[in-house]
């Protein structure tokens, strides 16, 4: 989710499938739930309209099972803190603290969540467990870290793998959450890789006479990096949302030490597989 309007004509958006993962506690027995009286109905409505301004209409269908709003309510964690891992807010980060209010609500368990910014989150989750001394309940991280997770992590206990919710989860999702024929990642957001235009633009009659003027060529959306390149330079400076202000022609993923990676795979996949080639065997191992 953006926070500031966009101001790009086209532009490359890329992440990898976001997961979270739960580490095991050493006593299971201590961390069992006392049992009270359910808060919400079975598949009732949910609002988080009072968790901020945000959120002012927000509302979900509680989905019955283990996961449900219903059933979580039923448990008392009184006593017991929550400690849960991260990206900075408001991507990934927002959220995440307005559910630990929520769960913290519902349960009396504390919940305390330390937001990283994403380009020190794999130092900060990765460290404290190489070191034996795991420091939170809860991590957030993108799924392809999964090599470096795996070896402190459990699997996901079956009955949770069973519930309605995760057998709902296509096969693509749960690959990146599996390792060494085990799932221990919890598949929470699914990225693509795409391209996103100003339609508006590129189908206005005034624009398309511009293009065609300063370069000869037909205004159209971009299926090659040079017709992407053309359209991002030529619309470069140009007011084209009619605000008074000049525009970029596009706008991608470029901070240091953070996303750079996933608009560099947008760049190198094309060039790694070509689309006439045949089937193409790849195998792994040490």
């Amino acid at each position: 989710m953006r926070s500031r309007p966009y101001k790009g004509l086209v532009a490359v958006a890329a992440a990898a499938a976001l997961t979270a993962t739960a580490c095991t506690a050493q006593d299971e027995a201590q961390q069992k739930p006392k049992e009270k009286s359910a808060l919400f109905k079975s598949g009732s409505d949910i609002s988080y309209q009072k968790y901020g301004k945000n959120y002012p209409t927000t509302k979900v269908k509680d989905v019955p099972g283990s996961c449900s709003y219903e059933s979580i309510s039923r448990k008392d964690y009184s006593g017991q803190t929550l400690k849960i891992i991260s990206h900075a807010v408001p991507v990934i980060g927002e959220p995440t603290q307005l559910h630990a209010k929520q769960f913290e609500e519902i349960t009396g368990g504390k919940v305390e969540v330390v937001n990283v910014p994403f380009g020190e989150l794999h130092q900060k989750i990765l460290t404290p467990l190489q070191a034996g001394q795991p420091a939170y309940d809860v991590m957030f991280y993108p799924s392809l870290w999964i090599g470096d997770m795996a070896p402190y992590l459990a699997p996901v206990p079956e009955k949770y793998l069973n519930t309605t919710g995760m057998q709902d989860v296509t096969a693509a999702y749960m690959d990146v959450a599996t390792w060494d024929g085990k799932v221990v990642q919890y598949p929470v957001d699914g990225d693509r890789h795409y391209l996103k235009i100003r339609a508006d633009v590129l189908k206005d009659p005034k624009w398309q006479a511009q293009y065609k003027k300063a370069t000869g060529k037909d205004l159209k959306v971009p299926t090659t990096w040079t017709e992407y390149q053309d359209i991002a330079e030529a619309f470069s400076g140009k007011d084209f949302d009619g605000d008074g202000k000049k525009n970029y022609g596009s706008a991608e993923v470029t901070k240091r030490d953070d996303l750079t990676f996933s608009a560099f795979i947008s760049r190198a996949a094309p060039y790694v597989k070509n689309p006439d080639e045949g089937p193409r065997v790849f195998r792994t191992g040490i």
